[in-house]
């Protein structure tokens, strides 16, 4: 049997090789081993000084990706860098884990922009190098007015996203330290922010924080380069200041602060989280740092958080409902209900594993499985 149809290249993409290592969190030695060769073997496939032996190629398929996969040409450039929100301690693998599905997501955003007009962006972009708290708390100020928010809780965080422009998705990596990441630019020629969540260990008001947080750096940090976001100090500030951009969006102090002012109870903070949506955590410290509690409020409330375990779960977390992102969702079924593109034929366009793809696009999971069937009209 041919490994190859007309269309293919002679040898699989050296890119393709190192994303689907990278997919899955492979080191080079690892994927040596299941493909039975060397490390230096798969070093070289992925630097393209050497090629796969058609039985190696075989084998590429036990990675769960179809064929075509590593014979498709990466038709774009991510010219930007990508925003990592994870904890310190996370590996350098889980953002590789990451970073592969974000550019999935790229690859998913420009099949369906051929089909689609896409939300205009509206969103604010400043460009200054440091910004104080004032000046943070008044642009997310001004964010809330350009879309018409008031200075109220938000019901959907990722429904507002979306409805201004901004492409988000939400996938399960495991018990993994990495929150999300977004880039700020597809291509060159377009700006156009993507974010990619994470929902294996993020409650619905955290993942809610996390999309503000990337939302932060697309307002603050759009103008940053790889060579800026290297150095450890600045990539430390501009997480900070992200970080106080999503506290800023979605409590903004002039309401939030007449509901929160000197709460020490943490019953109180439960209650205040049915509404505003965000963590008992995160509220305490936009409490503290905005001085409306003091700091042996503050400190007592951070002991009650661990006497009542409120550190890895908090009340309300399996009652509020989780916000899934629905453009992208809803792009795949129109395509399929009008049948400007069958299921198979969209799988043989995107090329990405079935269960990966189904996970970017939070879609059912026999959606995209469904076989075309005959058109088929009784006469009467």
């Amino acid at each position: 049997m041919s490994i190859k149809n007309n269309n293919m290249k002679a040898y699989p993409l050296p890119e393709r090789i190192k994303e689907a290592r990278l997919a899955h969190g492979y080191t080079q030695i690892e994927m040596a081993e299941l493909l039975g060769v060397t490390r230096q073997a798969i070093c070289q496939y992925e630097s393209g000084s050497s090629h796969p032996k058609p039985e190696v190629i075989g084998l590429l398929q036990d990675l769960g990706f179809p064929l075509d996969y590593f014979y498709k040409d990466v038709a774009y450039q991510i010219n930007t860098p990508i925003f990592f929100r994870s904890f310190k301690t996370a590996e350098k693998r889980e953002r590789e884990m990451l970073r592969v599905r974000i550019r999935w997501m790229v690859e998913i955003y420009f099949y369906l922009k051929s089909f689609f007009d896409f939300a205009e962006l509206k969103l604010i972009r400043k460009e200054q190098e440091f910004y104080s708290q004032e000046e943070i708390e008044k642009i997310a100020l001004e964010l809330r007015k350009l879309w018409g928010l008031g200075l109220g809780p938000i019901s959907n965080v990722n429904l507002l996203l979306e409805n201004n422009g901004i492409i988000l998705s939400k996938i399960s990596l495991g018990k993994r330290k990495v929150d999300a990441c977004s880039i700020v630019n597809t291509s060159q020629y377009e700006f156009r922010p993507l974010i990619c969540l994470t929902a294996d260990k993020s409650s619905a008001v955290r993942s809610r924080f996390d999309a503000a947080h990337e939302l932060g750096h697309f307002v603050l940090h759009s103008w940053v380069d790889e060579e800026y976001l290297s150095v450890k100090e600045n990539q430390d500030r501009i997480e900070k200041e992200a970080h106080s951009f999503a506290g800023a969006f979605l409590l903004p102090l002039e309401t939030f602060s007449h509901e929160a002012y000197s709460l020490t109870s943490i019953d109180s903070f439960i209650n205040l989280k049915r509404r505003w949506k965000v963590s008992i955590a995160a509220m305490i410290r936009r409490c503290y740092d905005n001085n409306l509690i003091n700091k042996s409020q503050y400190e007592y409330l951070q002991r009650q958080m661990s006497v009542r375990r409120y550190r890895a779960t908090e009340p309300l977390d399996d009652v509020l409902p989780d916000e899934q992102p629905q453009v992208l969702r809803k792009a795949i079924e129109m395509l399929i209900e009008h049948e400007v593109q069958s299921p198979e034929e969209i799988r043989e366009s995107i090329k990405l594993p079935i269960e990966q793809l189904e996970m970017l696009l939070a879609i059912d999971k026999q959606l995209l499985r469904k076989k075309q069937e005959p058109h088929l009209k009784l006469v009467k």
